[in-house]
């Protein structure tokens, strides 16, 4: 019966188990046959349900493993770990240790038996990995915790080596597990927090390299990450999804919007809240630092600005920050969070900074301004006459220093939207005054830039006045004293204060501030090396205080400011030349500099600043061709031109930062008669500038002329008669320019050819003179051979000079015999003179 029956039907089965010994729990001698019996075991379907059999053929493979499972039998392990896991499910209990023993193992390192094993495997390593996140979603608690600890030792290290230099998170991101990984987290709001902890902790592990964060966040995991915060502050869960989220937001800055939801806001001010009124260990105050450090974050998003306002969550900052310097302490605020500890004081300092961050927003702004104490208590840090306050000498001078850094960034944001509420505290003139007193160039640079912001509000200007612009001009002048961003800081407020404000322009001319502004229009090898030279900030200054005020126009042109400017915009970076020629076109509109300009002359070429302008024409034009083909060559596209573009486009590009278009405004104040040293070329494009603002008009023209016809819009007939006659006056218009140019070339043409007749007439008197000079030399030549040898000789080496140029061809030819009769010639017109130098001539 065995034979015919059972032989017949699992003859396979029972011919494996006889040749590897004759029973299940005894098989294979050799690794590799352990894997086949039990997935045979398992598949089988006369052995599938041998139960006992698979848990001690499982568990037999596991003490043999012990110490790893083999790179090269993965195939097989996640073959066994996928039918092990669903048996799991479908409720058998008997496999539950089982499947974990196995899980245990594979937390360990898999052994590799030749170095680049893994490399090999990559395909099964995926596999591997992805069974073990389908193993997350296990019914099975023990089960589901012992896959997850597999995953986070995986994900951890790699031979004692960091995640981020690791090969294991390639095969992370490959294998796909953050998909189960983001449904066993499913919301984040889990009961089990033994086993919401371990699900966190394996993101904390994906989170330590930006490919793998960025997964994270494609797959939806951190939204039930940001919501497992509502764990509480004494759950390990709310430290481990704090340092998460943070990894992910500093890799990965787009995540923060995903994330930064109102339900997820609302989770956060929860959390804070615990922290504020119960945290008072050295770890809960480093976790409240933390969270703090997300909400930074998230104020950093401007999509979250009204979640933060509407959840409370910046009120509650607020009141926190501005605590300790209220007459009547909040009640809701506890005292171990006011000390002057470091991680208190750090507390304090991110509170602020966030109140920064959100002051653009509208109702973040509203509910900063509208706060009873927080800009007050801002203001208090920096007014000398409250120095002694408790809430300032409750700190040590250092943590004052850094409060007040802080107070000062702060208000430099939030004072343009309350300037009335600042001027209410007297919040100016504690600014002088802090200036004034203050020496550290943190905290001057601090001043400076607030009353850089201040002096644009309105009013603010006349406030400040001719103290403040004598301050900045002390500033300036004082190079030894001051560093060179004081100085910079300073010449930007002293720009902002004179910018349409005759007083203030009158009190730089009296304190002789003009000279100080040509001495700091000096392009250097140094200044072309910063990122914001000083000469930029000058230039802006120049035009607020000189441009538009004859007296300092005066001065400037007096004290060489004018050839200061000039010799800028020569050496000058490309970017700057926009700057430098606006300024230049402001300042033409006085006439005594006009005519100071128009005798201008390079140091360097001498050229006068017409053809200096015409070069800076040539070169925008280049760089603007050059831009062309750069876009050709990487999009694969010609870029739109100017011909292409819509009116409404065609004017912001040309009344915007638009060289050429200041260039045209500068040549217009200046002239276009004064060309009498450019070339031709050059004479041809100054002819085209000239014409520049015609040109763009009937290009406007014909845009908005395109754009009707697009939009099926049919003027009227006066519209459509003035279309008509401006694209026939572009016409005629066109042809005066090509005329202009041809007549440009006509007299060059006819100058090159005067220039060739001068110079042929020259080369034939050249000619003339030599040949009349070789007739008197030979004419006066000795009859001796031995003589007329040694002078021949000498002919190549030494020349009379040219005599008698113009003497006639047709004089008589001198006779072959010399004659006795003596010479009429003169003894200078004589050739002569070399023969008489030889003995016996």
């Amino acid at each position: 019966f065995f034979r015919n029956g059972w032989a017949g039907s699992a003859g396979p089965f029972f011919k494996m188990m006889a040749t590897q010994g004759g029973t299940a729990t005894g098989m294979g001698k050799q690794k590799g046959d352990l894997y086949t019996t039990a997935i045979t075991l398992f598949t089988h379907r006369h052995a599938m349900d041998m139960y006992e059999r698979q848990v001690a053929t499982v568990e037999r493979l596991c003490r043999m493993y012990v110490n790893g499972f083999f790179v090269a039998d993965l195939g097989n392990l996640c073959q066994l770990l996928d039918i092990m896991a669903g048996l799991v499910d479908a409720g058998r209990e008997e496999f539950v240790e089982a499947l974990c023993e196995m899980l245990h193992v594979c937390a360990l390192p898999f052994v590799k038996e030749i170095a680049s094993e893994e490399y090999r495997n990559f395909p099964a390593l995926c596999d591997t990995l992805a069974s073990l996140g389908r193993i997350l979603l296990s019914t099975n608690r023990a089960v589901a915790l012992a896959a997850g600890d597999a995953l986070e030792k995986y994900a951890g290290a790699e031979d004692e080596a960091p995640a981020t230099v690791s090969y294991h998170h390639q095969v992370l991101e490959h294998s796909k597990m953050t998909e189960s990984l983001a449904s066993a987290l499913g919301d984040g709001s889990m009961q089990d927090k033994v086993m919401l902890l371990q699900l966190v902790r394996i993101v904390l592990e994906l989170s330590r390299t930006r490919d793998l964060a960025v997964v994270l966040v494609e797959s939806g995991c951190l939204l039930a990450v940001a919501q497992a915060l509502a764990c509480g502050f004494k759950s390990d869960v709310a430290a481990a999804a704090v340092e998460a989220l943070w990894n992910v937001f500093e890799l990965c800055p787009e995540a923060v919007a995903e994330v930064a939801t109102e339900e997820s806001v609302g989770v956060i001010k929860q959390l804070l809240d615990q922290l504020l009124s119960e945290g008072h260990r050295a770890q809960d105050k480093e976790l409240r630092n933390e969270l703090l450090v997300l909400v930074t974050y998230v104020a950093n998003t401007k999509e979250a600005h009204p979640h933060l306002a509407a959840s409370g969550l910046l009120e509650v900052m607020l009141t926190v920050a501005s605590a300790l310097e209220s007459e009547v302490p909040p009640p809701n605020v506890k005292a171990f969070v006011l000390t002057s500890a470091a991680e208190d004081v750090e507390m304090k300092r991110v509170l602020v900074h966030i109140a920064s961050l959100v002051a653009t927003d509208p109702a973040c702004m509203q509910t900063i301004a509208q706060h009873n104490n927080f800009i007050p208590a801002l203001v208090l840090h920096l007014d000398q006459r409250l120095a002694a306050h408790p809430a300032r000498s409750k700190y040590t001078r250092q943590q004052q220093r850094q409060l007040q850094v802080q107070c000062l960034a702060v208000l430099s944001s939030v004072v343009p939207h309350c300037p009335d509420l600042f001027r209410e505290l007297d919040g100016l003139q504690v600014i002088v005054e802090c200036l004034t007193e203050q020496s550290e160039e943190s905290m001057r640079l601090g001043c400076l830039k607030l009353v850089l912001v201040s002096s644009k509000l309105p009013g603010y200007q006349d406030e400040l006045g001719g103290r403040a612009v004598a301050m900045m001009l002390s500033l300036i002048k004082e190079r030894g004293l001051h560093p060179f961003p004081v100085r910079q800081e300073a010449m930007s407020v002293l720009s902002r204060l004179c910018e349409e404000n005759p007083s203030n322009q009158a009190v730089v001319g009296d304190l002789n501030g003009i000279q100080t502004l040509i001495d700091n229009l000096d392009w250097t090898v140094e200044e072309s090396t910063r990122a914001e030279p000083m000469c930029v900030t000058t230039v802006d200054a120049v035009w607020n205080v000189v441009a538009g005020n004859p007296d300092n126009e005066d001065v400037f042109e007096q004290a060489g400011g004018l050839d200061a400017l000039l010799c800028v915009l020569e050496e000058c970076t490309p970017g700057m030349k926009l700057l430098v020629v606006s300024c230049l076109a402001q300042l033409m509109e006085s006439d005594t500099l006009r005519e100071a300009v128009l005798e201008w002359r390079s140091r360097a070429t001498r050229r006068n600043v017409i053809a200096v302008l015409v070069t800076l024409w040539e070169e925008e034009e280049d760089r603007a061709g050059k831009e062309r083909r750069m876009h050709i060559e990487v999009h694969n596209t010609d870029a739109q031109g100017e011909n292409e573009m819509e009116s409404e486009a065609l004017v912001r590009y040309l009344t915007g930062q638009n060289l050429l278009t200041k260039l045209h405004a500068l040549l217009t104040r200046i002239g276009f008669d004064y060309s009498d040293h450019l070339t031709a070329e050059q004479h041809k494009i100054l002819i085209g500038i000239e014409r520049y603002l015609e040109t763009r008009d009937a290009m406007l023209w014909r845009a908005v002329h395109r754009e009707l016809d697009a939009e099926g819009v049919r003027p009227v007939t006066p519209d459509a008669r003035r279309l008509i006659e401006r694209e026939g006056r572009q016409a005629d218009l066109e042809d005066e320019l090509n005329d202009a140019v041809y007549d440009v070339a006509e007299e060059q043409d006819e100058r090159d050819k005067l220039d060739l007749d001068d110079f042929y007439s020259h080369l034939h008197a050249q000619e003339k003179a030599k040949r009349s000079t070789a007739r008197l030399f030979n004419a006066n030549a000795p009859a001796s051979t031995r003589t007329k040898i040694i002078v021949d000789s000498h002919k190549a080496q030494v020349f009379p000079l040219l005599l008698n140029a113009e003497q006639d061809d047709d004089a008589p030819k001198p006779a072959s015999q010399p004659s006795s009769q003596p010479s009429s010639q003169p003894p200078h017109a004589r050739a002569g003179g070399i023969v008489r130098a030889i003995p016996g001539g």
